[in-house]
């Protein structure tokens, strides 16, 4: 007990033996994101203070690990967001709580802690967040969950670099036992397939908080062009707290209290269903379309040809836009609407293949999903061989077709001639 009354002293707090001569009192449960809410629900005129009962620390209540320094951490959060007559800490065997986040559905203004600390922007690339925490409930179906969110991240593909912020894993605790939290991490790590991505988790948050470590995760959401989750928590307020834009996938019940219309004009996206989730997050993809050319939209070829100036694509070179009546298929790729990339099987005594994708969009994976989208067009179409030459010292175009089953069948001064060999059904 003696430590724990140094530190709230060492920190300017009050603290009093017995909370019985207050009226209209709140005792708030002393999670993070319970504080933040608790010190919104005070700036924002709705509560006068609140009390903070140290029991849960002292007789280590709930079994954590590390306890001490849980509490150091959670003093550190409260000396920077509360006012210190804004909340008195007490000392109560009987842990009990009020029903103070009734109240927090009267929050008007969820960014009013956004001047206690300092956000300085550590990536210069503009960025989204995915949280790795899943809280919902006890009996909650999180298999179904992470079933969907695998399928959907194995195909994303973001405008964006993406960060995975939190713990990768979540021990074995009073609190897991009851809500059967865990994590999504190796569901985000499908991710990786399409999209730049930076890894700023920790392996366990939960018993090695670290306070100066959390703001630098504060500083981390509140830069983002996006925060994406699933579940409530402290990953959750941390991002409507600080966030600019929120995407949460969450149950109903677990959000009576909050206001969702309120959230929704702060640009704070609540979804309580996979397809409302997804449709949000797809926003913040990339919007490739692949549009086979015909008479109706051989304008977009022209487009094509003029903006390409790369000098290993030389298809058009000796050709009129009229060659096309030989292919099999002629693609133009658009990315955002803008036009990205070219794709063609023509036929001239075998089937060969032609790929190029325009200077400013190369390097984000389009060369890649071209190839595929040409090697099923030739299997569906019951092709059994592909050929296609290169230039030898294009060596980024060798390797992805290497990489895509292509093999050298002749080699010449300048260039290689490669052949793919589809194995159908």
């Amino acid at each position: 007990m003696d430590n724990y009354l140094k530190l709230i002293n060492k920190y300017g707090f009050t603290f009093i033996k017995d909370i019985k001569n207050f009226k209209n009192y709140e005792i708030i449960q002393t999670g993070i994101g319970d504080l933040l809410l608790a010190s919104l629900i005070i700036k924002n005129g709705i509560v006068s203070k609140v009390f903070f009962n140290i029991s849960i620390y002292v007789d280590n209540v709930y079994s954590f690990e590390n306890i001490y320094d849980k509490f150091y951490f959670k003093i550190k959060l409260i000396n920077d967001i509360f006012n210190k007559e804004d909340i008195i800490f007490y000392y109560d065997k009987k842990v009990k709580y009020t029903e103070w986040h009734n109240k927090t559905n009267k929050i008007q203004k969820f960014d009013l802690l956004n001047n206690c600390f300092k956000f300085e922007r550590k990536l210069n690339e503009k960025y989204i967040v995915f949280h790795t925490k899943c809280r919902f409930m006890k009996g909650f179906n999180y298999d179904e969950l992470k079933n969907n969110l695998n399928f959907f991240f194995k195909n994303y593909d973001s405008n964006y670099t993406i960060v995975l912020l939190g713990e990768r894993e979540f021990p074995e605790t009073f609190e897991k036992n009851i809500h059967g939290i865990c994590t999504i991490y190796n569901e985000l790590l499908e991710l990786k397939n399409n999209n730049k991505v930076i890894d700023l988790t920790i392996q366990n948050i939960y018993n090695n908080l670290d306070y100066e470590n959390y703001k630098k995760d504060l500083a981390i959401i509140a830069n983002a062009e996006l925060n994406i989750g699933v579940g409530h928590g402290g990953q959750f307020v941390n991002s409507i707290v600080f966030g600019k834009k929120t995407s949460f996938f969450l149950h109903e019940k677990l959000l009576k209290q909050f206001r969702i219309n309120n959230s929704i004009e702060n640009k704070k996206f609540i979804f309580f269903n996979y397809n409302n989730f997804f449709f949000e997050l797809n926003k913040y993809s990339k919007q490739i379309k692949y549009n086979i050319i015909n008479d109706n939209n051989i304008n977009l070829l022209s487009k094509f040809i003029e903006q390409d100036d790369s000098k290993s694509f030389r298809y058009f070179e000796k050709r009129n836009i009229d060659i096309i009546k030989n292919h099999l298929i002629t693609l133009i790729v658009t990315l955002n609407n803008n036009i990205a990339g070219y794709g063609h099987l023509d036929l001239d005594g075998c089937i060969w293949l032609g790929i190029c994708v325009l200077k400013e969009y190369r390097g984000q994976g389009l060369g890649n999903k071209i190839m595929k989208y040409l090697v099923n067009y030739a299997k569906n179409n019951k092709i059994r061989k592909i050929y296609l030459t290169v230039d030898k010292d294009n060596k980024i175009a060798v390797g992805l077709y290497e990489k895509c089953g292509f093999i050298k069948v002749d080699d010449k001064d300048y260039y290689v001639k490669m052949c793919l060999e589809l194995y159908l059904n």
